[in-house]
């Protein structure tokens, strides 16, 4: 996905020598190239998971499931005959969880604790899940509540403020959802808006292997959230104008992945 669209296409090219090719997850479930003969399974993912002491999403390097493993072999001999080479023992995979922990627990409850809340959910230790919470969970949950009544988002017993029901009406997380509503008090709205739209693609917003500086075209001493509104207002006046080569140009000189810029543009006008 951060790759540009003309390296993406060359996947599918023909060669007439042997192609390496390295995928992703999205590769592992969704991709099916015509005569892979041989899969290298290194039985590592990279994932992107919610870091509760640096109350920030990171990438992380993590085991695969069985159920993964089983994916990644499946990508070879499906139009030709294929091995898969997995660089872990078979006492290894006998030891890996056979499926992906659930998506929910690799990132903040916040949203789903209003909710909750919202619904009319008095105690969420209590209340009765599918799956029933381990002790992590509830720590996790305890220290997701703190966030939101600093938020203002609930209050201090636990019940959901009127700030919050608003925060409910959106599918952003309640961080941004605060900054958004303090924008509009502010009458700056317009330019918060943009830096969240970018902020939400910001992950896939640089071209794979770009260059470290090349970010510091765009940096600010105000930090990452007015670089991302910088960023936003080029390509907003290159729009504009109608200038689309000169955008594409533009994207391409600082290594920003176009697609991403316009997905952001579709967030802008939902937002």
């Amino acid at each position: 996905g951060s790759l540009s669209h003309n390296d993406q296409k060359k996947i599918f090219e023909s060669y007439s020598r042997p192609k390496l090719i390295i995928f992703t997850r999205i590769g592992q479930t969704a991709i099916t190239i015509n005569d892979l003969k041989v899969v290298i399974d290194t039985g590592y993912d990279i994932i992107r998971a919610y870091n509760r002491k640096l109350m920030l999403t990171v990438e992380k390097r993590d085991v695969i499931s069985k159920s993964a493993a089983d994916q990644r072999a499946g990508r070879t001999g499906r139009t030709a005959p294929g091995l898969c080479i997995r660089m872990y023992s078979k006492k290894d995979y006998e030891k890996l969880p056979h499926h992906d922990s659930a998506a929910i627990k690799r990132y903040n409850y916040y949203h789903s604790i209003l909710q909750l809340k919202a619904a009319g959910v008095k105690n969420l230790i209590k209340f009765k899940y599918l799956e029933k919470l381990t002790e992590e969970d509830k720590r996790d949950l305890k220290a997701d509540i703190k966030i939101l009544q600093f938020l203002d988002a609930l209050d201090r017993n636990e019940n959901i403020t009127e700030l919050g029901k608003r925060f409910v009406q959106f599918t952003l997380d309640p961080t941004l959802s605060r900054a958004l509503a303090e924008a509009v008090k502010l009458g700056c709205e317009e330019e918060v808006m943009r830096m969240i739209a970018l902020y939400l693609k910001d992950w896939k917003l640089y071209i794979k292997n770009a260059h470290p500086t090349t970010k510091m075209n765009f940096a600010k001493s105000d930090g990452d959230f007015m670089m991302l509104g910088k960023i936003y207002k080029t390509y907003e006046s290159f729009i504009k104008g109608e200038r689309y080569n000169a955008c594409e140009k533009w994207a391409q000189d600082n290594h920003l992945n176009l697609k991403s810029l316009e997905n952001a543009e579709d967030s802008l006008e939902w937002l």
